[in-house]
């Protein structure tokens, strides 16, 4: 199966399986920090990027104030 993403988004197809493979590596942790938590995320790689834009919707960014630790 191939995923194909509009031309100005990627330029080039992308199998399935090699997108899947590339969301799967971003991942994400909850840190406390000096009494103040935030969510941090990998950075994105392969055709993760271009998979939030041909979605329609922005990364997650790389880090998250969430606010004081309860």
């Amino acid at each position: 199966m191939r995923f194909a993403f509009p031309p100005y988004v990627l330029g080039a197809e992308v199998s399935w399986p090699e997108l899947m493979r590339d969301l799967q590596q971003v991942q994400s942790v909850q840190v406390d920090l000096d009494g103040q938590r935030y969510q941090l995320r990998t950075d994105l790689v392969g055709a993760s990027h271009q998979a939030f834009a041909a979605a329609g919707v922005r990364p997650p960014s790389t880090v998250i104030p969430l606010g004081p630790v309860a």
